[in-house]
């Protein structure tokens, strides 16, 4: 990792947007964007909603949007949001893509709209097959392009492990967003553990607590500014909006504190790297925040260096919640990851 991470820092401190391809690699002068960006406050529900239930019974939340007009060549996106966020997070996505590309979005158990089911189900493996069984459902016969934002990533990563021979038939495409193959020692939100060791020792006593004083359950004033202020430090770059932080706020506080701790040992123990060498068969964008303390941008590095057909994009000023702070950075990768597919280049 040591070659890795003195090639992230000259990243990084360059400030820029590399993008790097297979054989080349070339700079991309982009300047940080200085409007704030935030997800569509007046719009959570997109297209049709509807529930789908998984192999063992949690029912998830899942909606599809339909192309205004679809065309021969249309591509199902499958937008795969992170660890305690929902569907609604993008809200920017949805309305840039929905003209020419079906969207299906859900939220992942115990998220959003969706069941929780057994707190004990919360493997990677479990969420991962989750994700195949939303795919397989509601692909269409398309060909599909996978969104995946943090969580989501490791759970595609995990998927190709389980079923590689969905890379390359049914999955074309992907674009992996703020996430990784490990995590290391790399990820401060992690590997210092403070935020991971808070929830994981005190989930089950305030859920406890919550069932026993349900007058409490809408959250404070007070509890709001603590999420927001560790939301604003870990989740978001230095040129993020207030709205945004504070509806990221509202989808945290949305998720069981159980849930939250349940997924907690995904990160202390993530290896998948030698699943994401199944991935060398479909076209993939990585994109990561330059500011992301998360998922560092020296971990999409490092996925870079497992996928070199992959294209790698670091935005400034951006920090872990890519979707609504650089959406239309978001949008091009997205969109030139579909061109390739729809010109059979995957």
């Amino acid at each position: 990792m040591k070659s890795g991470l003195s090639r992230t820092s000259a990243l990084i401190g360059a400030g820029a947007v590399r993008k790097a391809q297979q054989g080349e690699s070339k700079w991309v002068e982009v300047p940080g964007d200085e409007q704030t960006h935030s997800a569509s406050s007046q719009e959570t529900h997109f297209g049709t909603t509807q529930w789908f239930t998984t192999s063992d019974g949690v029912r998830l939340f899942v909606e599809v949007v339909e192309p205004v007009d679809r065309t021969d060549d249309c591509v199902t996106v499958v937008l795969v949001p992170g660890y305690g966020i929902d569907h609604s997070v993008f809200a920017p996505l949805v309305h840039e893509l929905r003209d020419l590309d079906r969207i299906v979005l859900f939220d992942r158990r115990g998220h959003g709209d969706s069941d929780a089911g057994d707190v004990a189900s919360y493997s990677l493996d479990r969420l991962a097959q989750d994700l195949e069984e939303v795919i397989s459902e509601f692909a269409n016969a398309d060909p599909v392009v996978v969104v995946a934002h943090s969580l989501g990533g490791m759970e595609i990563l995990q998927l190709a492990g389980r079923s590689p021979a969905l890379f390359g038939s049914l999955i074309r495409g992907l674009v992996l967003v703020a996430t990784a193959a490990s995590t290391g020692d790399q990820n401060e939100f992690l590997s210092a553990r403070p935020i991971g060791q808070a929830v994981h020792h005190l989930a089950q006593p305030v859920a406890t607590m919550l069932m026993m004083h349900p007058e409490i359950t809408q959250p404070s004033s007070a509890s709001q500014s603590l999420v927001g202020a560790l939301a604003d430090h870990y989740f978001f770059g230095s040129h993020s909006a207030k709205q945004s932080i504070k509806q990221t706020v509202a989808m945290l506080e949305k998720v069981s504190p159980d849930v939250l701790a349940a997924m907690v040992p995904i990160f202390e123990s993530l290896d998948l790297r030698s699943e994401a060498l199944a991935l060398q068969k479909v076209e993939v964008a990585i994109v990561v925040g330059e500011q992301d303390r998360v998922t560092p941008a020296s971990l999409s590095l490092e996925l870079h260096e497992l996928m070199p057909q992959a294209t790698l994009t670091v935005v400034p000023h951006t920090g872990h919640m890519v979707m609504v702070e650089a959406p239309d950075e978001l949008v091009a990768q997205v969109r030139n990851v579909i061109n390739h597919v729809q010109l059979g280049d995957a």
